[in-house]
């Protein structure tokens, strides 16, 4: 048998399109990343394709509309990025000890927390508002210990995210606190068809950019003011974000539905996690990117996709997995899907990961 073990990885290389002959993808065309695409570029040949992009390759997204790739658009979340002192979040989750709490280092972990919040019809926030139809509000991506970070690449579209060094050792701990969106929220911008999505995450992520006044600066709200719906004029608590803060109307960015669901969780959690509303949290926008706003069609036993031969569609960015875990578990099935497909591997696939339970093309254990 022909020596399968090699690989390749090109660093700094983008790439920019499919080589497709007779409905059938023969490979790809890339260019070195730090240059314009198309300026200088090469071909490369293969009897497969697997896609394995990321939830935000927004230009890949587009290049499968040309070609006539089947895209849908797909349910995700929204929401801002909230951060508390790290002690202040032990206190609450711990109480008296708390004290044994040493920035990772201590016999008790730094504490985190996870909560999901059902919004449901009719759910009154005050005497006026309502929140207009069901919808979850939950925390993502925890990071205790850790940092607010940028991840958007494009100064006019501003995006945030979280993470933590492996001692989670900072002074912070965040979270993101995102909403359900659907279709039928993307009907304003459904003239973007298929990335209807997309459009609507730009839409607040250049909203994010002007608040923020440029630069990648991120605008920010204490909670306290968010729920009251009045911009923090006072000194704004400190932030672990590089960047910088400016104090902005964070509960004007969103549509009502969605700030209206924000406000009325929070004050659930509060409920639950007494402090949790404090003059010390501190609100940061926008956290758009929380998986892939659309899934890319592909058949359920081959992963296959459904409108373009070999091309294999896998991972978050394709709308099949929700994280690290869940990625990697779709591309081994992949990988071994495509290996019988190529006549490599005649084996049950199951046999070697253990039996799990498919829904929808995804793997779930």
């Amino acid at each position: 048998m022909e020596d399968l073990t090699w690989v390749a990885i090109r660093f700094n290389t983008r790439v920019d399109d499919f080589i497709v002959e007779g409905g059938q993808v023969k490979g790809v065309v890339v260019s070195d990343s730090n240059l314009q695409p198309g300026s200088v570029d090469q071909k490369l040949s293969f009897d497969a394709v697997v896609l394995a992009v990321g939830h935000s390759a927004r230009d890949t997204y587009s290049m499968l509309l040309r070609h006539n790739v089947d895209v849908t658009p797909k349910n995700f979340s929204v929401g801002l990025r909230i951060e508390h002192p790290q002690e202040l979040i032990n206190n609450i989750q711990y109480s008296e000890l708390a004290a044994e709490v040493q920035k990772g280092r201590g016999r008790i972990p730094v504490a985190d927390y996870k909560v999901v919040k059902s919004i449901g019809e009719g759910d009154v926030k005050n005497d006026i508002e309502q929140v207009d139809q069901n919808r979850s509000c939950y925390s993502f991506c925890m990071c205790p210990g850790g940092q607010v970070v940028l991840t958007s690449t494009n100064p006019l579209e501003l995006c945030v995210n979280g993470m933590s060094f492996s001692r989670r050792a900072s002074k912070w701990a965040n979270s993101a606190l995102v909403v359900t969106v659907s279709s039928h929220d993307f009907e304003p911008f459904q003239s973007h068809g298929s990335l209807a999505g997309v459009e609507f995450q730009r839409e607040y992520e250049r909203r994010a950019a002007m608040m923020g006044g440029g630069n990648f600066v991120v605008p920010a709200q204490c909670v306290t003011d968010f729920i009251s719906n009045k911009l923090s004029v006072t000194t704004l608590p400190p932030s672990s974000y590089r960047l910088g803060v400016r104090p902005s109307k964070l509960h004007e960015l969103f549509p009502p539905y969605i700030t209206e669901a924000l406000q009325q969780s929070i004050m659930m959690i509060d409920k639950e996690m007494p402090g949790f509303i404090s003059s010390e949290a501190l609100l940061h926008g926008v956290e758009t990117r929380t998986s892939s706003p659309l899934q890319i069609s592909r058949h359920r036993e081959t992963y296959e996709s459904t409108s373009l031969q070999g091309l294999y569609p896998i991972g978050e960015g394709a709308g099949y997995a929700g994280g690290i875990v869940s990625a990697a578990v779709d591309g081994m099935y992949c990988g071994f899907a495509l290996a019988k497909q190529l006549s490599l591997f005649a084996g049950d696939i199951e046999a070697i990961f253990g039996k799990a339970q498919k829904q929808t093309g995804s793997v779930k254990y």
